[in-house]
């Protein structure tokens, strides 16, 4: 078993595994939070993945009523996420806001549904200043392409290996208000571009442990899974930071609390690239009560 998943110490491993039991958490998440976090903060990551999900909103920041809904969702209850993110405990999101119903706020492109974690790390690592274009090389259902074309970043590429997820985004587009990008299918790891003058944004494939109160299947998954995302990861970024120009930044995200997904693989990105120096990292507070456990990291070229 690899040595990053359990606990050498047999009295930490069984206070571990005691709180793993109690938390219906399996060791392997455990006792690798125990071990590289510790056990208060392995304790407040435990009791937060087993809460109910809060829900949250993004007021798209270019529509005409954008301030006025921000202010009545805060009004209304919500947690301020970021600059336009709105978060809401579970059973206390409004019904209707503005005189209308958020559904009909979402087709009309007012706000959109995107968790409140997702939201912050985009604010946190400063992308929404990005004066460049960008590739969202992994973009999945579009959410941070469109969040970033909502706040005047320009994305004229988002790439997926999914055909099934990429084909939402240009529905997105639409509702919001915006020409779509460019949309290819693509595998991250081989690239269609030999080079990129702009930002990279990559929110890698990973083993999801900072949203295990949304996804519980997460925790039948066995831990060799975990290690395949550190492979791929690693490929990934390796790829990306080869077709790097000068003064080309790359954003690194994922929804994961483990070092060797995050920290370490930034670290090794550095290591083993030429003139790659880390901007800022950031990662989701242990003892914040119901924010999704999120990591960034962003990365220049020189």
């Amino acid at each position: 078993m690899h040595e990053d998943f359990y606990l050498s110490e047999g009295g930490a491993a069984g206070c571990a595994e005691h709180m793993g039991l109690f938390y219906s958490l399996p060791l392997w998440i455990m006792g690798h939070w125990y071990k590289h976090y510790g056990r208060d903060a392995a304790l407040q990551l435990a009791r937060r993945s087993f809460e109910r999900p809060w829900s949250a909103v993004r007021v798209n920041a270019q529509h005409s009523v954008a301030v006025a809904l921000r202010e009545a969702l805060l009004a209304s209850g919500g947690e301020a996420v970021g600059q336009w993110g709105i978060a809401f405990a579970p059973g206390a999101q409004p019904s209707a806001v503005c005189g209308k119903t958020l559904h009909a706020l979402q087709s009309e492109g007012a706000l959109s549904y995107q968790s409140a974690g997702s939201q912050l790390v985009l604010e946190e690592l400063g992308l929404f200043v990005w004066d460049k274009p960008v590739w969202d090389v992994c973009a999945g259902f579009g959410s941070k392409t469109v969040a970033l074309l909502e706040r005047g970043v320009a994305v004229p590429l988002a790439t997926d290996r999914s055909r099934q997820r990429l084909a939402g985004l240009p529905g997105q587009c639409a509702r919001l208000g915006f020409a779509c990008p460019s949309v290819a299918l693509a595998d991250a790891v081989k690239p269609p571009l030999e080079h990129w003058e702009g930002h990279l944004l990559v929110d890698a494939p990973c083993s999801g442990l900072g949203v295990l109160a949304r996804r519980p299947d997460i925790r039948r998954r066995p831990p060799q899974e975990a290690i395949e995302h550190e492979s791929l990861q690693q490929s990934i970024l390796r790829s990306l930071a080869a077709r790097m120009r000068s003064g080309s930044q790359i954003a690194y995200i994922t929804c994961t609390l483990r070092p060797n997904e995050n920290e370490k693989q930034i670290e090794r990105l550095v290591r083993e690239s030429d003139g790659l120096q880390v901007l800022r990292q950031w990662q989701t507070p242990h003892d914040h009560p119901w924010l999704e456990g999120m990591f960034g990291a962003l990365l220049r070229k020189v």
